[in-house]
């Protein structure tokens, strides 16, 4: 009984000084580039942390707590938005600790699953995002509002013909369209997100708001935002699919235009998918895609590949960048030489895998 009166008296004794450390650290940055707002913050977040049983801060190094509170309570501030006052890229804060910005990143990530933060956490936002978050917030009820017990009219009707999918065009307003372009070209401001929040609730089915507004979280490394906007438009692709009995279609043609956002919505969960490194599930969704669509006018082909020759995104990107000159030919010349018979492979590739939309589904 002594000895475990010991062990807890010398684990709060050790936590206190962790916490002063990585206090004074957050201080320090705050001091040199931030303000007085933004070091309280960090410090409410360090005693929340340090508060939970067992706490994390008992584990890891100082200078990546630092680095990854920091980058937590800026990424839901718009700190890294280039237009506010202060701005820190996610660069710099990770320089300031000598520590990787992935490092600081993955950190942070940690952090806003452990305290659910998102843009609305009044505990974690600056005086200035707080009021105005909240008139967003009041905007998006209003809307809400507004719709509440009416769903929204349909502007498609979907079909599936001899097991192939045709899915009914979208009716957009042009004032929508402008405002979906606007926030395509432009930083994830306030008025940004909430405009792109607006358009997934007028248009459920209309999958671009959707990758927009998960590529702009991405930027700001809110990935548990991310994840929910980007499995819920795929849920809804899923229940679209199932239009004839509650089955999924043999075939998903790019040449049908209404169902490119479809397979774009696919394809940007691959990728999403090979960019966490989960290698299986990326492999599954691009060869599901290649098999409903096996003219692969979108060249699913070459991400294929790449990932059976142990590719990372990262690496691929590297190796294939979108400015290079003469992409395409630099692409078939790569695939050619290691798949000289691809009529061959690409049949052992679909029949390596059970091919089958379902299993895409989220619970």
């Amino acid at each position: 009984m002594a000895n475990t009166e010991i062990s807890k008296q010398l684990a709060k004794e050790i936590l206190a000084i962790r916490r002063t450390n990585i206090i004074e650290l957050t201080d320090a940055i705050c001091d040199e580039y931030l303000d007085d707002e933004y070091k309280a913050i960090c410090g409410r977040m360090i005693d929340k942390l340090s508060k939970k049983r067992p706490s994390p801060l008992m584990k890891g190094t100082i200078p990546v707590w630092a680095g990854g509170i920091v980058h937590a309570v800026g990424s839901i501030n718009y700190l890294f938005d280039r237009s506010t006052e202060p701005y820190m890229s996610a660069s710099e804060i990770a320089g300031f600790f000598s520590v990787s910005s992935s490092t600081t990143g993955n950190k942070a990530g940690q952090i806003r699953k452990m305290l659910k933060l998102h843009m609305f956490s009044p505990d974690y936002l600056t005086k200035s995002n707080f009021e105005q978050n909240q008139k967003l917030l009041k905007d998006m009820q209003d809307f809400q509002d507004l719709i509440a017990g009416k769903a929204v009219e349909k502007s498609h009707q979907d079909s599936c013909e001899n097991g192939c999918f045709q899915a009914g065009e979208i009716n957009i307003s042009a004032d929508d369209f402008h405002i979906l372009k606007r926030c395509d070209t432009q930083d994830l401001t306030p008025k940004n997100e909430i405009a792109l929040r607006t358009l997934i609730d007028k248009y459920p089915d209309f999958y671009e708001p959707y990758i927009t507004l998960y590529v702009k979280l991405q930027s700001y490394d809110r990935e548990v935002e991310c994840a929910y906007f980007l499995d819920k438009a795929i849920n809804r692709a899923m229940k679209r699919l199932r239009i004839t009995n509650g089955e999924f279609p043999k075939h998903l043609l790019w040449e049908w235009s209404a169902n490119k956002p479809i397979i774009h919505l696919l394809l940007t969960k691959a990728v999403s998918e090979w960019r966490k490194d989960e290698y299986e599930k990326a492999l599954h969704i691009f060869i599901t895609i290649l098999a409903s669509n096996p003219k692969d006018e979108i060249s699913i082909r070459y991400c294929i590949y790449a990932i059976k020759s142990g590719m990372t995104f990262d690496e691929f990107i590297n190796e294939f960048p979108a400015s290079c000159d003469e992409l395409t030919e630099k692409f078939e010349a790569w695939f050619n030489a290691g798949n000289p018979d691809y009529d061959r492979d690409i049949l052992g590739w679909i029949n390596q895998i059970s091919c089958d939309f379902k299993t895409m589904i989220l619970e």
